[in-house]
């Protein structure tokens, strides 16, 4: 979470101080209360992915693909659409979990697959898999 400013980081960015010495500081969005069972404190249901996939790239790092399914309605009808959303979270030294946006040479490859179980998973939803019995001998 970002640190309010003060009137010396002000300073230091070229912004100028008000005139009284008093310390200047911005507004930061408050922190909303913490989630309880997926479900947020107005009673609304979490949005969570249809599917995700993830593996570990070494034994900090961690990628995780998620696939959202999102209904669309047209003038023919209504279809689900599905997007993909990529993440990257890696332990510091203290343990801690942390989110970033960027990859390492190493995990393209985890990356890749990852991103085909995915598509695989989406393609999947769309096809249409009938069975008729044949007389099959199995």
């Amino acid at each position: 979470m970002p640190r309010k400013k003060k009137a010396d980081d002000a300073n230091e960015q070229g912004n100028p101080t008000p005139a009284t010495g008093e310390q200047q500081e911005v507004a930061t969005a408050p922190v909303p209360p913490p989630e309880a069972n997926g479900h947020h404190p107005n009673g609304e249901v979490k949005r969570r992915p249809a599917a995700s996939f993830a593996a570990m790239t070494d034994r900090t790092t961690r990628i995780e693909v998620a696939c959202w399914a999102n209904q669309v309605k047209t003038q023919g009808g209504e279809y689900t659409q599905f997007s993909l959303t990529v993440s990257r979270s890696w332990k510091d030294s203290d343990g801690q979990w942390h989110q970033g946006g960027s990859f390492r040479v190493h995990d393209v490859p985890v990356l890749l697959h990852l991103v085909q179980s995915a598509y695989a998973y989406c393609l999947n939803q769309r096809m249409d898999v009938r069975v008729e019995d044949a007389g099959t001998p199995f």
